[in-house]
Parts: structure tokens; C-alpha cells; sequence
């Protein structure tokens, strides 16, 4: 995110001054709290508070429902699932940056190698290989693992939610051994004006559970294949 993105999600909400100001100089022009029986002592600060009632029942309106409808897409994606543990010391990432963030596969959850599309041939795969020297390349024809690692992003239509699915697969007979998925809400139609504050997660990393998913969704292909350790 650019400094100037960062700087829109943090003060966004500031931005809704401006349809409180309009809101109030059209009640005041229409004196409303006076038609209301409201005295002169008080009229300004009711005049004030039913601008911003008014304003926030409108963003309310807006955030509500994409929100609700969110909370309910993250009960059916569930917590992250593991049906099978196998032994595999490598597999094949189906993952648009296996190239770059994939090699934590090999740095951090130990496999001894992973293979990849390549980013040179569209026909052809990269087989990246774990050494105490380094992390070594190689171009290949086919692939050679039985198991696949599988990310999928589906974002919605408008944009607003993204899902990120992540499975582990038996290759030849497309047998899921383990799933989770994690989503994101930017904020529905009122994201202009809440920025970070109308978004969501989930799992959510804050609370505790939503941690521990995080750590069962980052951890999964380790988890589920079990890489030999490394001697």
C-alpha cells in the first residue's frame, strides 16, 4: 500500500465532516429543531446531533448488510481441515508467486524441494531443490510429484471481498487431503469514508481463535505432508 493509501485508511472517516456539514445547513435552513419545539438555548447543539445521527444512519445502511452477508460467508468457509496426513518431501506449487514467496516451503517448513510453472516456458516447470548452499534451479519437462499444493484467489465481482483458498492434493486422483481459506472485507459501498475501520478478516488474526486458524492456514502443507527432517 502507498503512503497515500495508508494515509485514506487511516483517516477516511474524517471525510464524513463533509455530509455532516451539508446536513446541518440544510436543517438549519429549514429550522427544523424549531418546528421540533426546540429552544433557542439548545437548538444548535440538537441541530449538530441530528446531522450526525443522519449521516451515520446512512453509512450504517450502506456498511450493514455486505457486512452481514461476509460474517455469514466466513461460517461457511469453516476452520482450516486436514482429512489426510501423508509422508512427501516435496510437491508442486500451483501458486502465481511460487517463484518468489514459495520459497519459504524450502526455507522454513522444511521440504527438500518444490516444483513450479516456469516462468519462462509456459510448457515447461522449475524444480527448486533445498542445499545447505543455497536453494538450486532446475528446468523440467514434467512434473514429478504426487502431491500439488493449490492456491486460488476468488475475488467478487465489485471487488469488495476476496477469498484465498489453499488445498492439498493428491495429484493423479484429485483427492483433497486438506483445505482452509481466509477472506477479506473492504468495507462494501461505505469503504470510501470508513477505510480501515469497515473492513474485516477471517479468520480474524486479533483474537485467539482466528490466530491459531492462521497458524493451521500457514502451516497447512507441512502439516499435511509431513517432510522427512532434514539430516
Amino acid at each position: 500500500m502507498t503512503l497515500l493509501g495508508l494515509l485514506w485508511a487511516m483517516a477516511a472517516p474524517l471525510l464524513l465532516l463533509l455530509p455532516w456539514l451539508l446536513v446541518v445547513r440544510v436543517l438549519s435552513a429549514v429550522a427544523l429543531p424549531q418546528r421540533l419545539g426546540v429552544g433557542t438555548d439548545r437548538e444548535r447543539r440538537v441541530r449538530w446531533a441530528m446531522a450526525a445521527a443522519l449521516v451515520l444512519a446512512v453509512v450504517l445502511a450502506l456498511w450493514l448488510p455486505p457486512r452481514l452477508r461476509f460474517a455469514h460467508l466466513c461460517d461457511e468457509l469453516g476452520p482450516p481441515r486436514i482429512d489426510a496426513v501423508v509422508q512427501a518431501d516435496g510437491f508442486f506449487l500451483d501458486d502465481s508467486t511460487a517463484n518468489s514467496f514459495g520459497m519459504r516451503y524450502l526455507h522454513e517448513e522444511g521440504f527438500a524441494w518444490i516444483e513450479a510453472r516456469s516462468i519462462y516456458r509456459r510448457d515447461a516447470y522449475t524444480r527448486f531443490t533445498w542445499t545447505p548452499g543455497g536453494i538450486q534451479t532446475q528446468e523440467v519437462e514434467a512434473l514429478t510429484a504426487r502431491y500439488s499444493v493449490v492456491a486460488l484467489h476468488e475475488p467478487s465481482a465489485d471487488g469488495d471481498v476476496s477469498v484465498h483458498r489453499l488445498q492439498v492434493l493428491e495429484r493423479d486422483s484429485g483427492r483433497v487431503l486438506a483445505s482452509a481459506a481466509n477472506a477479506n472485507f473492504l468495507g462494501g459501498p461505505a469503504k470510501w469514508v470508513l477505510g480501515a475501520y469497515g473492513s474485516a478478516h477471517c479468520p480474524n488474526p486479533i483474537s485467539a481463535a482466528g490466530s491459531e486458524a492462521f497458524q493451521r492456514n500457514y502451516h497447512l502443507a507441512r502439516d499435511t505432508l509431513r517432510p522427512a527432517p532434514r539430516r
